[in-house]
């Protein structure tokens, strides 16, 4: 799981610099647009910290289904 999680998050930022054009952003059949936010990640490869981050991040999108992720902040490993 941590692997797809990680694969995600590397997806998402290769999308970026392509994701910076101006979209259309629309409602769903509800008439809502759930946005999740993460913030302050910290990230240390073999922390089980880290490994509690992973986790609790795929259950937020598998149970929210959000219709767009929004990461404000930089991803870099704790120092």
């Amino acid at each position: 799981m941590k692997n797809q999680i990680m694969g995600l998050l590397v997806t998402l930022f290769a999308l970026l610099p392509t994701s910076l054009h101006a979209q259309k952003l629309s409602f769903n059949e509800e008439g809502t647009f759930k946005i999740v936010q993460f913030t302050d990640m910290h990230y240390e490869h073999g922390n089980s910290k880290s490994d509690t981050t992973l986790l609790l991040l795929s259950r937020v999108l598998d149970a929210e289904k959000p219709d767009i992720v929004v990461l404000p902040e930089t991803l870099s490993p704790v120092p």
